[in-house]
Order: structure tokens, then C-alpha cells, then sequence
């Protein structure tokens, strides 16, 4: 376990993230770092560009996995690695779905400095958890490679 609080944990032909944080904005940031060290084993990621993002998800585990497949498409589509996310707002109106709020931090993908890439296809729903417990948040994501 990294100091962020994130492990990375082997599932049959795939891997994984397995995450504790107090908060659940805090694991939804450990987690997305997380994801983007997996990617991203070497180099460190500045912080010169950033992305506004929104993603809802109907329980805690649902917004986990929709908010690291958000990091995974943008990062895809823009060419962009992410080394910090900064959660503005987590509502829950009336008890019902999740809404996040967050600016990604990081970098264009530079082939001198990030090298030996891992694949990341997917976020997926398999094993997804993301559960409040006395000592804060627990959350789990199997990753498609």
C-alpha cells in the first residue's frame, strides 16, 4: 500500500485497486492518482494542464467506478496524464444519486519522461465497492488491462 492509502491488487487476468481514505472525497482522489500511477509507473506528472469534471453515479460504488472511467477517457482522448485531482463538491441531494465535482491536474503525455506505459481498457463494475465504515472509506475497482 502506496501512502495515499491505495494498493494494487491482482484479479484473474486482470488488476485492481483496493483504497481506504477518511473521506470519501479523499478516496475518490487517492484512487484516481492511483489510476494514473498504474498507467504510469515512471516520470513524475506536472501539473500544467487541468480538466473540469462532473460525473454522477447512483451509490458510492457506481460513482467510484464512473469517476475513474472518466479519468481513463480523458486521459485517452486528450493525451493527458492526471497526478492530482481536487474534489470541489460531493452532493447527495435528498439521499438520493451522487454528484462529483473535481478539476484533474497533470501533464501532455511526454514519451521522454512517461515511459513503459501500462494499458488500462476499462473501469469496471466487477468487485466494485465503495463502503463507509468506522474508520472512514473503503473502495475497490477491478481495472480491464
Amino acid at each position: 500500500m502506496d501512502k495515499t492509502g491505495v494498493e494494487i491488487i491482482d484479479h484473474t487476468g486482470d488488476t485492481g485497486l483496493r483504497g481506504t481514505a477518511a473521506t470519501l472525497p479523499e478516496l475518490l482522489s487517492a484512487m484516481a492518482s492511483a489510476l494514473t500511477r498504474l498507467i504510469c509507473p515512471h516520470g513524475e506528472i506536472r501539473e500544467l494542464v487541468a480538466r473540469e469534471v462532473e460525473v454522477t453515479g447512483g451509490d458510492a460504488a457506481a460513482l467510484l467506478v464512473r469517476w475513474l472511467g472518466e479519468v481513463l477517457y480523458l486521459s485517452e482522448t486528450h493525451g493527458e496524464l492526471y497526478g492530482a485531482a481536487v474534489i470541489s463538491s460531493l452532493e447527495r441531494p435528498d439521499a438520493g444519486s451522487w454528484r462529483l465535482r473535481a478539476r484533474l491536474q497533470g501533464e501532455p503525455f511526454d514519451p521522454a519522461r512517461h515511459r513503459d506505459l501500462n494499458e488500462v481498457k476499462a473501469v469496471t463494475y466487477h468487485l466494485a465497492r465503495a463502503d463507509e465504515g468506522p474508520d472512514g472509506w473503503t473502495g475497490q475497482v477491478i481495472l480491464d488491462i
